[in-house]
């Protein structure tokens, strides 16, 4: 373990303090948890941002596909083949 200094204004290590003592624990056991939760709170923020992204890249996927796939009033979606019944029509 790496051990290490931490600076705290008197009233912040009074309270510290007086709460490790209410609690039955070390203030160093006390900052170490308090770290270790801190380091792993801000990873799973981050984990969160990556799939907030690739939501959005999917919500853009699927509009893109619903708009593909919805009839539009002015005639087939470009790219789209017309059924087979249409095809059948076209040619008689």
């Amino acid at each position: 373990m790496h051990t290490t200094t931490v600076r705290f204004d008197p009233e912040t290590w009074e309270l510290l303090k007086r709460r490790c003592e209410e609690l039955g624990i070390a203030t160093a056991d006390f900052i170490r948890v308090a770290t270790v939760q801190r380091l792993e709170r801000l990873r799973l923020e981050h984990r969160l941002i990556a799939v907030e992204l690739r939501l959005k890249k999917v919500e853009r996927a699927l509009g893109w596909l619903v708009r593909r796939l919805t009839p539009q009033a002015a005639g087939p979606v470009k790219g789209m083949r017309p059924k087979a019944d249409d095809e059948l029509k076209a040619r008689s």
